[in-house]
């Protein structure tokens, strides 16, 4: 089963994931710091990873950064409710998956990590054949 970490500190945001991922492939992990967030990446390598990009202790692309330190792979969703198209500019220079604004259309958020989840996969085929 894939797993898809969710990093946000708004106890809606991770409710709002809990509810709309229940019941599909998914493994969902729901955390609300970046040094959760580490942690929990550190323990079980995620397929994807939806980052909010204000957190109390870390902002979102210093979060970004240490995460994809740990394996670039993994597809990153960077999600905000106060959006710059200079922040959104630079995430995506950094190799952001994709930039979402809050309110987010679960709908739409949901076709996307599918995507995320299909391109983790495929980027993890030739890791796990090396190690044949």
């Amino acid at each position: 089963m894939p797993v898809l970490l969710v990093v946000d500190d708004e106890p809606a945001i991770r409710h709002a994931f809990q509810r709309v991922f229940r019941e599909t492939e998914f493994t969902i992990r729901l955390v609300a710091t970046a040094a959760e967030a580490m942690e929990q990446a550190a323990r079980e390598r995620p397929d994807v990873i939806v980052l909010d990009v204000h957190l109390p202790d870390a902002t979102g692309l210093e979060t970004f950064r240490r995460l994809r330190s740990l394996d670039a792979r993994i597809p990153i969703i960077l999600i905000t409710g106060h959006g710059t198209a200079d922040l959104a500019i630079e995430a995506m220079k950094e190799g952001a998956y994709e930039y979402l604004l809050k309110p987010l259309e679960l709908g739409e958020l949901r076709t996307i990590i599918d995507r995320a989840a299909q391109s983790s996969r495929l980027m993890s085929v030739p890791t796990a054949i090396a190690d044949l």
